[in-house]
Formats: structure tokens, sequence, C-alpha cells
């Protein structure tokens, strides 16, 4: 007959003490946070807006309304800013903003606070649809911004991971959901303006030119912008 010796009160207490720790370790992987897939990978930011689009050629970054800087470092991995001209259309002043990690402090910023926080005014804050070639459309703002005489068209659309909020409420919404499900979402704001008063022509120029940046570098490129859309 074989004889079980009960186990001695130190190897019970390691017994127990190990079981602690790794419920413990469980609990921590389970509360810590699942980083979205991040669409650059090893991709350049330059890649995904190159110097031509269609008809327009990169012409330098100058006279782009910008966040502050302590802010763009503080939110944002990689930030490209770019000017496109193409003959008879409106130039386009471009800026991709890119955070890998977005969390309940470190949001991607509405261009409608950047640009009242640099003197403007806003007009015609409204819903805009990017349209793309399948059908598909990327939900967007578009607004008017005024400060003394410059006026500029601005169409834009963010990102995180694979939604598209229109609205401060909105995004901060997927935040709460992202955080729900332990996912650390990565983001993206895609801003684009250009300069004079006609703002039907402008915007029209604006959907052109990003449904040509969207479209026009194949999959990595569209799955970057527009995720699963």
């Amino acid at each position: 007959m074989t004889v079980w010796a009960n186990p001695a009160p130190s190897s019970r207490r390691q017994v127990v003490l190990g079981g602690g720790l790794l419920a413990v370790a469980g609990a921590t992987a389970a509360l810590t946070p699942r980083r979205h897939k991040a669409f650059l990978n090893s991709a350049k930011l330059g890649d995904m807006a190159p110097p031509r689009l269609g008809p327009w050629l990169d012409g330098g970054s100058e006279g782009l309304v910008l966040p502050e800087s302590q802010a763009v470092a503080s939110v944002y991995d990689k930030v490209l800013t770019r000017s496109y001209f193409a003959p008879g259309l409106p130039s386009v002043m471009l800026l991709i903003a890119y955070g890998a990690a977005q969390s309940g402090l470190m949001q991607i910023h509405r261009p409608e606070v950047c640009f009242q926080s640099a003197g403007f005014r806003i007009d015609g804050d409204r819903t805009a649809q990017v349209p793309l070639r399948d059908g598909a459309s990327i939900p967007g703002k578009q607004f008017t911004a005024h400060r003394e005489q410059r006026i500029e068209q601005v169409l834009y659309w963010t990102r995180i991971a694979d939604g598209f909020p229109v609205s401060l409420f909105a995004q901060r919404v997927l935040m709460v959901e992202a955080g729900l499900k332990g996912v650390l979402p990565d983001g993206l704001l895609v801003r684009l303006s250009t300069l004079g008063g006609d703002a039907d022509l402008s915007q029209k120029a604006l959907l052109h030119f990003a449904q040509t940046l969207v479209e026009s570098g194949g999959t990595a490129r569209r799955s970057f912008f527009a995720a699963h859309v």
C-alpha cells in the first residue's frame, strides 16, 4: 500500500504563494492593453504621401497652420507636412499626423481646435464623405477658417484603429470602447486645405486630392488611410 505523506508547512506555503503569483500574473496580462496593429509597420510616412499625386507635385511645406510643437511631440510619433501644386487646380496643403498608441491623455487633435487656437474663426463646420472608387467613403469634416485676409478651406478625417470619429465625443467613445477591449489603438489625422473664398471649388478639389491620396498607392496606402472601408 502506498502511503502519501502530507506536505510540510513550508511546501504548502510555497504552493499557495506560487498559485497567488500565477493569479496576479494572469490578471496583469489581462489588464495590460494590447496595441492595435500599427498600419505603418516599417513603412515611412513619406511613402504614404509621395512627391507626386496625380496632377499634383510637392512644392514644400510653408504656410501650414500647425499644432503647438510640444503637443505634437507628446501625441504623434510621425508628422508630415507638404504643399502640392497642379496647373489649373487649387494648391493643396497636406498634414498627416500619426500616433502608434492613443490613450486617454494622448489623443489626436481636432483641427477646429488647432485653427481656433491660432486665431481663426470657424464657419460652415459640417460632416463630409471622402468618396473612394469602389463606392465606399471615409467619414470626415469640412469647415472654412478665417483670419484677417486669409480664408482657408479645410477637409479632414481622423482614424482611431478602424473607426472614423467625426466629433470629439465620438473620438472619446471609440477610445473608451478600445479600452474596455484592452486595446491601445493607433491614431491618424489627415488634414487637407487650400486658400481662397470659393468653398465649392475648393472642396471639390480637396475631395479629388483626398481620393487620389488614398487610392493611388495600392492596398498598403489605402489600409493606412481608410482601414477596412
